[in-house]
C-alpha cells in the first residue's frame, strides 16, 4: 500500500509542475479527443482520454482563474521506506521528495498571472498535516522546494494505508482554501499500493464503497451518496493519481484496480466494467486523472510529461533519425530524455552552436530529476525555426513536445439580454509577450459553447474567425434559458501551424456571462433550482421557485407549457419512468397570472418508490409572457441528490431484539468486541534471539556458557516472518502465546509445553495459582516487548535451594535500524531486572511439593535457612568441609544443540 503512496505523489508533482487545460473533449462538440502517451520505461505511464480530459479541465480553469490551489496527499506507509521493508522498500532513497520539492519550482514559472497556493499532507493509518498553505513564486520557490523535501525525507511510516483518511483530510483542506480564494483546484494524490484498513478486508470493502458510491467490490454498499471522489469532482477538484506498482504481490495488483474508477469515475475491476459515481461526469464536473510507474525512475519521467502536459505542451514523434522540424507558430518546445549525453544541433545554417548538458544556451533551461532530463527551448527568433536534431548515445526514452503559446482572454466586458440579439467577444494572445501572427497557423477560429445548469452536454453556439489583431466577436441571441448567468467555454481546437501542419494542443478559456430578462417580462427565479436531499423511498426532494412580475411594473404571466411538474432528464439509478411530482402552483389556463408588482412562490416536491444513491437533473419548460402578449421561453434546470438510507426496518427489529435480550445481548456484544478487536500484535521487522541463561538471586538473569548478553547484535537475532495481529502464536521453546477475550478485559498470557515451565515480569492479574507455577505466564499484547525465560522442569528441581537455575531468555524486539544501541537497550531489560528470580524460586519450592520432596515443602514453610534463601534473601554459608574433602565441581548446564553461538564481544 505504501507503494501505491508513492506513485500518488509522482503525479501530484506533475500535476503541479504547470497547469493549463484542454478543453474536455467528452464535454465539447466537434472537438478532437488525443489521448496522450506519458513514455516511461516500460511505456507504464498514460493518460487515457478521461486523463486528458482532467489536464484539459485544469488549464480552461487557469486560463481564466489566475488562482490556482494544489494540494499534495502523500503516501506514507511503511512499504515506501527501507528501514521497515529492507528488502522491497518501493522508494527507499527518497525519490519522491526531489520529484515533490522540483515540482514547486515548476509550479512557480507557470507565469501569464497565475498565482500557485500549495500545500501538503502525509497519510497512512491516519492523516497528517505536512504543511499548511502558501504561496509560491520564482523568488521564494527554491526555498519552498527544500521545505518540501525536507518534510518529506524526515515524515517517519504512518503504518497501513488507508485511502478514505487521506483523502478525506486532503478534502478538507482543499474546501476551506477554495472558500477563501475561489481557485482552480487540483489533488495530487502520491501512493504505492492498495487500501489496507489494518488487514481488516469488511472495513477495505466498505471504503471502497464509500469512496466509489456504488457497490464496487461486491460485498456492501456505500455509506451514502454517489461517493468521495464524485463529491470531489462535483466542487471542481481535478485529482491526479499516480500509482507507483513496485513489487506488486498478488493482493495488491487485485485492490489497486480500485484507482482507476475511483479516480477517473470508470473503469475494469476483475475483468468487468463499473462506474463510481456519475459516469461519464456531467459537464458541470471536473475530470481525473490515472498514471503508472513501476520504478522511482519512472516515475521522475511520468512526472516531467506530466507536466509538460499541463502547461500546454502536445506530444510529437522524432524522426527516425532524431530530427524533428520547429514552424513560425511553435513558442517553445521541451524534450525529455534519460540520457545524460545528449546533444541538441539547431538548424543547419542558423549560426547557433549545439547544445549539452556541458554547454547550455542562454534560450535553453535543463532540469533533471530522478534521472529525468528535460530540456526546454524558446523559439526567440526565426534563426530558430527548422529542422533539429537529439542525438542520444546512451539510448534510452526521448519525448518530444510543442507549444504555441497562445491562449484565449474573454473579454470582460460581455453581457448579454434574454431574447436580444447580443455578442460575445475576446482575444487570443501570447503568454511569451510576443506578437501574435495569426498567419503562422493554419486556421485561428474560435469556438463558443454553453454549459447547461442541468450537467447535461455542452452545447456549441458557433464559431468566430479570430482577426489579424488576435480579436473575435460572435453574435449570439440568448434566450430566457440564459437568464440570470450562462457558463461558456471558447476553445480553438483544432490548432496547428500552416507551414507543415505540426499539431498543437488545444487552447480554451471558460467566462461566466450575466444574462438579464427585459423589464417587461416576469421573471423566475433561481433560473436553476437546487432541490434537498431526497432520503429513501417516502420522504420527498422540495424547493420553491419565485415568479415576480415584470421590473417596469407592467403585467405579466408564467406559462408552463408542459404543466407545473419537471421532466427527469438524467437519473444515473435509471428510475426515469418511476419519478413522482407535485407542485403548489395554481394554473389558469396552464399559467399563472401576475399582476403589477405581485410575486407568486410555487413549491415543487419530488419522490420515487425505489431509493437509490444518485444525483437527478430535470428540466421544467415555462414561458415569460408580457402583458404584451410577447412570450420569451424558458427552461428551468431542476438537480437534486438522492440517498438510500440505512433499512429501516431492519433496523427497528435490531433494536427490539436489543431491548427483548437487554442485558443479556449487550454483555455479549461486549464480549464479541473485545474478542475481535483483541489480539497479539506481530508486524514488521519483528526479531526474536534465544540464549542460554542462569537465574539467581543476586544477578538476575546472566548468560550462561560464556555469553554476554549485553554483547548481543543483530548477528544474535532472527527475522521473524511478517503476520499482521494473531490470537494465538506458538514460539518453539516458550510455549503457545495466546489471546483470552473477556467482557471488559483481555488476558495475554504464555502456555509452558510440557515438561517446562514459564517466566515473565508481568504482572499476574488473574490466574495467581497458575502463574506461581510457572505453567502460565502473562504478557502484553505487543509481542516486540516481549522476553521471558524457559525453565525444563529437572532444572527446576536440581542444585539445592537458593542456588542458581539453568534455564533459556527468548526476547522479541522490533528492528530500529536508525538506533546504534538498540540491542544494548533491549538487553539492558533482561539484565537489570531482579523480580524474575523470586517468581522461579516460588515455582521450585511448589514442583518440590508436588513431587513430594518433604524438606523442600518444609523450607518453603519458613522452617530454616533454605525457604529464607528461595524468598530471595542471602542464605546462611555451608557447613564446613572435612579437612582433606575437595569441593565439589560447579555445576555446568548441558549445552541444547539449538542454541546459538556466544554473541561477538
Amino acid at each position: 500500500m505504501m507503494r501505491r503512496m508513492l506513485a500518488l505523489a509522482v503525479s501530484v508533482v506533475l500535476a503541479v509542475g504547470g497547469v493549463a487545460t484542454l478543453t474536455a473533449a467528452a464535454s465539447l462538440p466537434n472537438e478532437s479527443t488525443v489521448t496522450a502517451t506519458l513514455a516511461a520505461a516500460g511505456d507504464a505511464g498514460t493518460l487515457d482520454a478521461s486523463g486528458t480530459a482532467a489536464i484539459d479541465d485544469v488549464r480552461r480553469c487557469i486560463a481564466s482563474n489566475k488562482q490556482l490551489n494544489v494540494f499534495y496527499l502523500i503516501d506514507a506507509s511503511g512499504s515506501l521506506f527501507k528501514d521497515v521493508d529492507p528488502v522491497n522498500a518501493t522508494d527507499p532513497d527518497f525519490v519522491r521528495a526531489d520529484i515533490l520539492g522540483n515540482s514547486l519550482t515548476q509550479l512557480a514559472g507557470l507565469g501569464n498571472g497565475v498565482q500557485v497556493n500549495y500545500s501538503a499532507g502525509f497519510f497512512g493509518s491516519s492523516y497528517k498535516t505536512a504543511t499548511g498553505w502558501s504561496s509560491v513564486t520564482p523568488e521564494t520557490a527554491a526555498a519552498a522546494s527544500e521545505s518540501l523535501k525536507q518534510t518529506i525525507r524526515t515524515q517517519p511510516s504512518l503504518g497501513f494505508t488507508d485511502w478514505g483518511a487521506g483523502i478525506a483530510g486532503a478534502q478538507d483542506a482543499l474546501a476551506t482554501q477554495h472558500a477563501a480564494n475561489n481557485g482552480c483546484q487540483m489533488m495530487v494524490w502520491l501512493t504505492d499500493g492498495a487500501l489496507n484498513i489494518r488487514d481488516d478486508a469488511a472495513q477495505n470493502a466498505a471504503a471502497i464503497n464509500t469512496l466509489c458510491g456504488n457497490a464496487i467490490d461486491g460485498s456492501t454498499q456505500p455509506a451514502e451518496g454517489l461517493g468521495t471522489f464524485n463529491a470531489l469532482r462535483q466542487s471542481g477538484v481535478v485529482v491526479v493519481g499516480v500509482l507507483l506498482s513496485v513489487h506488486p504481490d498478488g493482493g495488491e495488483a487485485v485492490n489497486t484496480q480500485y484507482m482507476r474508477p475511483l479516480v477517473e469515475s470508470s473503469g475494469e475491476v476483475d475483468g468487468t466494467a463499473v462506474t463510481c459515481g456519475q459516469s461519464p461526469p456531467p459537464s458541470s464536473s471536473v475530470n481525473g486523472a490515472l498514471v503508472e510507474a513501476n520504478d522511482p525512475s519512472q516515475l521522475a519521467s511520468v512526472f516531467a510529461q506530466l507536466g509538460v502536459l499541463i502547461n500546454g505542451g502536445y506530444p510529437h514523434p522524432f524522426d527516425a533519425d532524431g530530427g524533428f522540424q520547429v514552424d513560425p507558430g511553435v513558442a517553445s518546445f521541451t524534450i525529455i530524455t534519460s540520457d545524460p549525453s545528449w546533444t541538441l544541433t539547431p538548424p543547419q545554417g542558423s549560426g547557433l552552436a549545439a547544445v549539452s548538458a556541458a554547454s547550455v544556451d542562454p534560450s535553453v533551461v535543463v532540469t533533471s530529476t530522478g534521472g529525468a532530463i528535460q530540456i526546454d527551448v524558446d523559439v526567440a527568433s526565426a534563426a530558430q525555426q527548422g529542422r533539429w536534431m537529439l542525438a542520444t548515445p546512451g539510448g534510452g526514452d526521448r519525448q518530444l513536445f510543442y507549444y504555441s503559446g497562445l491562449t484565449i482572454v474573454p473579454g470582460t466586458g460581455n453581457q448579454l439580454v434574454a431574447g436580444l440579439a447580443g455578442a460575445v467577444s475576446g482575444q487570443v494572445a501570447t503568454t511569451t509577450g510576443r506578437a501574435l501572427v495569426a498567419t503562422d497557423y493554419s486556421s485561428l477560429t474560435v469556438s463558443v459553447s454553453k454549459l447547461p445548469a442541468d450537467g447535461s452536454a455542452a452545447q456549441k453556439i458557433g464559431d468566430a474567425v479570430v482577426s489579424a489583431d488576435g480579436s473575435f466577436t460572435l453574435p449570439y441571441t440568448p434566450g430566457a434559458d440564459d437568464g440570470g448567468a450562462v457558463d461558456l467555454v471558447y476553445s480553438i481546437d483544432p490548432l496547428a501551424t500552416a507551414l507543415n501542419q505540426i499539431a498543437l494542443a488545444a487552447v480554451s478559456a471558460s467566462q461566466t456571462v450575466i444574462v438579464t430578462v427585459p423589464a417587461n417580462y416576469p421573471t423566475v427565479t433561481p433560473s436553476a433550482l437546487v432541490l434537498g436531499a431526497l432520503e429513501g423511498a417516502k420522504g420527498s426532494a422540495t424547493g420553491t421557485l419565485t415568479l415576480a412580475a415584470p421590473a417596469d411594473g407592467s403585467a405579466g404571466s408564467v406559462c408552463f407549457p408542459s404543466g407545473a411538474t419537471p421532466t427527469v432528464v438524467s437519473d444515473p439509478a435509471n428510475r426515469v419512468d418511476t419519478w413522482q411530482w407535485s407542485s403548489s402552483a395554481e394554473l389558469t389556463g396552464g399559467c399563472v397570472a401576475l399582476l403589477p408588482g405581485q410575486s407568486v412562490t410555487v413549491d415543487l416536491a419530488a419522490s420515487n418508490p425505489v431509493a437509490a444513491n444518485s444525483s437527478v437533473a430535470a428540466a421544467l419548460p415555462v414561458a415569460l409572457t408580457s402583458a404584451a402578449g410577447e412570450s420569451l421561453p424558458q427552461t428551468i434546470a431542476v438537480t437534486f441528490d438522492t440517498t438510500r438510507p440505512v433499512n429501516a426496518a431492519a433496523f427497528n427489529v435490531a433494536v427490539l431484539l436489543l431491548i427483548l435480550l437487554g442485558l443479556l445481548i449487550a454483555l455479549v456484544v461486549l464480549w464479541l468486541m473485545n474478542f475481535v478487536t483483541s489480539g497479539i500484535a506481530h508486524g514488521r521487522q519483528l526479531l526474536r534471539a534465544s540464549f542460554p541463561v542462569t537465574v539467581d538471586a543476586e544477578n538476575g538473569v546472566v548468560g550462561a556458557r560464556g555469553i554476554d548478553l549485553m554483547a548481543a547484535t543483530l548477528d544474535d537475532f532472527l527475522y521473524q516472518p511478517q503476520l499482521g495481529t494473531v490470537k494465538t502464536l506458538t514460539d518453539p521453546e516458550l510455549g503457545t502465546l495466546r489471546t483470552h477475550a473477556r467482557l471488559f478485559q483481555t488476558r495475554y498470557e504464555i502456555q509452558a509445553p510440557a515438561g517446562m515451565r514459564v517466566f515473565t515480569v508481568v504482572s499476574a492479574g488473574s490466574r495467581r495459582v497458575a502463574v506461581e507455577q510457572g505453567t502460565i505466564a502473562p504478557m502484553t499484547d505487543q509481542l516486540n516487548r516481549l522476553w521471558a525465560v524457559v525453565v525444563r522442569d529437572n532444572d527446576l528441581l536440581a542444585g539445592e535451594p537458593g542456588s542458581p537455575i539453568a534455564g533459556r531468555l527468548v526476547v522479541y524486539k522490533r528492528n530500529e535500524s536508525n538506533r546504534a544501541d538498540q540491542f544494548t537497550d533491549r538487553m539492558l531489560d533482561v539484565t537489570r531486572d531482579r523480580t524474575l528470580w523470586s517468581r522461579v524460586a516460588r515455582a521450585r519450592v511448589l514442583l518440590l511439593e508436588e513431587r513430594g520432596r518433604g524438606p523442600a515443602a518444609t523450607a518453603e514453610r519458613g522452617a530454616g535457612p533454605a525457604a529464607t534463601a528461595e524468598r530471595g534473601a542471602p542464605a546462611p554459608p555451608p557447613a564446613p568441609r572435612a579437612s582433606g574433602t575437595a569441593a565439589p565441581p560447579p555445576v555446568t548446564p548441558r549445552r541444547d544443540p539449538r542454541d546459538p553461538p556466544p554473541p561477538r564481544r
